[in-house]
């Protein structure tokens, strides 16, 4: 891995202080960082606190959205590549079924303040923005998941229901990685390809 070249955004993060147990910094700060392979100026966390009214939740979404333009490419930005996982329910990222933002196509980042899973309160990806990257890969373990990556692959299209059903790429390609329990109950070509 070229990691003197890797530059790190989130695609998600949840509203709470960077050392918090539910902190998806902290969580690749202790796994994939914990040798310091990328230097500090080429990672680029998303919010860092637990005290955002509504209105600096909404700034810190629209400040990060311009740290995604100035590295990527301003008018048309796009990433190289995305990791995600896909949740039992059937979300990505911070985009959960049903949800205002699992549609948004203006904006690359948005807030969340209604969570189903705590904490309710996030900043998160667009799916109209993950799907322009040059390579998305949905790495899905288990089989509470098995469900999900069934009605997102072989079930009737629902994206507002199915948020990963929206991530036909536009110029890249979409991998999805998948252990024997998370695809067991596939049906069609998608088991025999997993």
């Amino acid at each position: 891995m070229p990691w003197d070249a890797l530059e790190l955004f989130w695609s998600d993060e949840r509203v709470v202080p960077r050392d918090h147990a539910d902190s998806n910094y902290r969580m690749v700060r202790e796994t994939l960082l914990a040798t310091d392979p990328v230097a500090e100026d080429r990672i680029h966390p998303m919010v860092a606190s637990d005290d955002l009214d509504e209105a600096d939740l909404e700034d810190v979404a629209a400040s990060y959205e311009r740290v995604l333009r100035d590295a990527t490419g301003g008018e048309a930005p796009a990433l190289d590549a995305v990791l995600l996982g896909l949740g039992p329910d059937g979300h990505i990222a911070s985009l959960f079924p049903g949800a205002g933002a699992v549609g948004r196509s203006d904006r690359l980042v948005v807030a969340v303040r209604d969570s189903p899973k705590p904490p309710p309160r996030r900043l998160t990806l667009t799916s109209a923005f993950i799907k322009r990257s040059a390579a998305v890969h949905l790495i899905v373990i288990g089989a509470s998941k098995a469900d999900a990556v069934l009605e997102t692959l072989e079930g009737p299209h629902d994206p507002d229901r199915w948020p990963a059903q929206r991530l036909v790429p536009v110029h890249g390609t979409l991998t999805w990685w998948l252990d024997a329990a998370a695809a067991s109950t596939l049906r069609g070509r998608a088991r025999d390809e997993a």
